[in-house]
């Protein structure tokens, strides 16, 4: 089993489930092109080489694989299908957020917007993400700052996927 989720600009959505609906036709006309979707797909591949055999629309950042579909739209959106428990799936409304875009489940319909993540990865006070995947020196530097800058007695946590 499979479920999709959807991501695109923030705020370009008035009724998510029907621009949904049309994405999974590959009709994005309403959406504008825009770097960040672009952004956000290369850090998704990146952290989840993967993801390649999960994304959708087809872009030439997918190497090897043949294209299907519309060759134009990687700008506009990105949609993945991924199988029940694959392991980043609490990240990804969070990364996207980061890139300005919301997020969007089908399934549940439900829609996270850029505006309602906040910057320590949680929504109205509850966890919702842990960013997974590779560890780069970019990472890890910006952790040894957080850690030498927190006040005496402050508790960390490090959430190590």
């Amino acid at each position: 089993m499979s479920f999709d989720l959807y991501f695109w600009p923030s705020g370009a959505a008035a009724d998510p489930r029907r621009l949904a609906d049309r994405l999974a036709d590959e009709e994005a006309d309403a959406l504008v092109a825009d770097e960040r979707v672009l952004a956000f797909r290369a850090e998704l591949l990146r952290r989840w080489p993967d993801l390649a055999d999960m994304i959708a629309p087809w872009h030439h950042d997918l190497g090897w694989r043949q294209p299907w579909g519309r060759t134009d739209l990687a700008d506009r959106f990105v949609g993945v299908t991924l199988p029940y428990g694959w392991d980043g799936t609490s990240a990804l409304p969070f990364l996207a957020g980061a890139y300005g875009l919301d997020s969007y489940d089908p399934q549940s319909e439900q829609l996270l917007t850029a505006r309602s993540l906040s910057q320590d990865g949680t929504v109205r006070g509850e966890v919702v993400a842990q960013v997974e995947g590779w560890v780069t020196e970019e990472h890890v530097v910006r952790l040894l700052r957080q850690i030498s800058s927190a006040e005496h007695g402050r508790h960390l946590r490090c959430l190590v996927g």
